[in-house]
C-alpha cells in the first residue's frame, strides 16, 4: 500500500491528461461562468438538457439514496436529479469557485435547497470517505481532468458496492454524415457564437479538448482498469456525446 505522501508525489509527476493545467482550467471556468449556461444551450443547439436527462436516467436511482456530481459546474445535473427524484440527497463538487457560486444561487431559487449541497473541491482528491454514495455522475468534466485514472479511482472509491457511475462527455462523431457537419460546426459555428457571447479563446479550447479525448473503447478500458464492471458506452444524437457507465460490483473490495 502506498502512503499518502507517495500518492501525492505520483499525482505531481503524472503527465497531464488535459491540454491545460488544473489551475488554468479553474481560472478559465471562473471567467466564463456568467455566460456558461447560455453558451451550453446555444452551442448544443438546445440539446444539452436532453443529454443530461439521458445520463441521469442511467444512474439506477434508489429511494433515499445519496448521489455525487463531480465537476458540477452551475448545478444543472444536480437540479435535474432533484426535480426527478425528491427523496435523494445530492452533493455537487467543482474546482471553480464562480461556478459553484452560480450553482448555489440557482438552487436557492428552487425547492431543492435542502436536498442539494455544493462545495469547492478536486476530482483527484474527493473529500469523502469510502463507500459514501449510491451513485456518481460527471457531466462534460472528465475531459478537463489532469489525471483521468486517478479521477476514476476516486469515483470508484466513494461508491457503495452495487453503486453506478455515469460519465457524460463530448466526442468527435464517428458516423460519416455527422463528421462533415461537426467539422463545419467546430470550425465556424463555435468560434462565431463564442466570440459574440463569451470568450472565443475558451471555446477554441473546447474543440481542441474534444479532439484530444480518448476513443470510446479506450476510455471504457480505463474504467475497467480501476475496477468498474458492466461498462458500456451509449452515443447520443448527433453522435457527438457519449454516456459512459460502470458499476462497482457488490463483492468488489477496495482498490
Amino acid at each position: 500500500m502506498m502512503t499518502n505522501h507517495e500518492k501525492d508525489r505520483n499525482l505531481s509527476t503524472h503527465k497531464n491528461d488535459a491540454l491545460i493545467s488544473a489551475c488554468q482550467n479553474r481560472m478559465m471556468f471562473d471567467r466564463i461562468s456568467k455566460r456558461y449556461d447560455l453558451l451550453n444551450t446555444l452551442l448544443s443547439l438546445g440539446l444539452d438538457t436532453w443529454w443530461r436527462k439521458k445520463s441521469i436516467s442511467c444512474l439506477n436511482i434508489v429511494p433515499d439514496g445519496t448521489y455525487l456530481d463531480v465537476g458540477c459546474g452551475t448545478g444543472d445535473l444536480c437540479l435535474l436529479l432533484g426535480k426527478r427524484y425528491n427523496r435523494i440527497k445530492i452533493y455537487g463538487i467543482d474546482p471553480s469557485r464562480q461556478m459553484v457560486k452560480n450553482a448555489q444561487k440557482k438552487t436557492i431559487k428552487t425547492n431543492f435547497a435542502d436536498t442539494i449541497s455544493y462545495q469547492i473541491g478536486d476530482a483527484l482528491k474527493l473529500p469523502y470517505v469510502d463507500e459514501t454514495f449510491d451513485g456518481s455522475i460527471m457531466g462534460f468534466c472528465i475531459r478537463n481532468v489532469t489525471n483521468r485514472k486517478k479521477a476514476l479511482e476516486e469515483l470508484f472509491r466513494v461508491l457503495t458496492p452495487g453503486g453506478k457511475c455515469v460519465i457524460l462527455e463530448l466526442h468527435v462523431p464517428r458516423k460519416r454524415p455527422f463528421v462533415y457537419f461537426y467539422h463545419l460546426y467546430a470550425k465556424l459555428f463555435i468560434p462565431f457564437v463564442a466570440g459574440i457571447v463569451s470568450q472565443k479563446k475558451a471555446y477554441n479550447y473546447l474543440n481542441k479538448s474534444i479532439r484530444a479525448f480518448p476513443a470510446r473503447d479506450e476510455f471504457i478500458g480505463m474504467m475497467q482498469a480501476v475496477g468498474f464492471s458492466q461498462c458500456r458506452a451509449e452515443s447520443l444524437f448527433p453522435d457527438t456525446v457519449t454516456v459512459f457507465s460502470g458499476e462497482k460490483a457488490e463483492s468488489q473490495g477496495h482498490l
